[in-house]
């Protein structure tokens, strides 16, 4: 069962940086996300979880077919479901945040 271990720990480590990065970017940031020793703490806990769900992956890879069998198609159908969501939500989570004044109920002008 390392395959769904490392494509679940990669996933949730994905999902989990790019809201991270997020937060950080933002024009007014969390709390959190101003001080430098936290953000690097939730880089090394990001780092962490995704070396684990390599090793996971790749200890899967090496023996493919036993994994199959134990996993089945219903299994299957679900390993891709969460990487394939894993990556729809990393989608979701990169795009750009909406101005604050728009978020205030504000209008902002658009340049012509």
């Amino acid at each position: 069962m390392n395959l769904p271990l490392g494509v679940g720990l990669l996933a949730a480590a994905i999902v989990m940086f790019t809201w991270a990065l997020a937060a950080t970017r933002r024009t007014d940031p969390p709390r959190w996300a101003r001080h430098q020793g936290v953000t690097g703490a939730f880089a090394l806990g990001f780092t962490m979880l995704s070396t684990v769900g390599a090793g996971f992956l790749i200890a899967g890879l090496f023996d493919l077919g036993a994994e199959l069998r134990q996993l089945g198609l219903t299994g299957s159908v679900a390993l891709v479901g969460i990487a394939g969501g894993g990556i729809w939500a990393t989608q979701r989570l990169r795009r750009p945040a909406a101005p604050v004044a728009a978020d205030a109920g504000l209008s902002v002008a658009k340049p012509a």
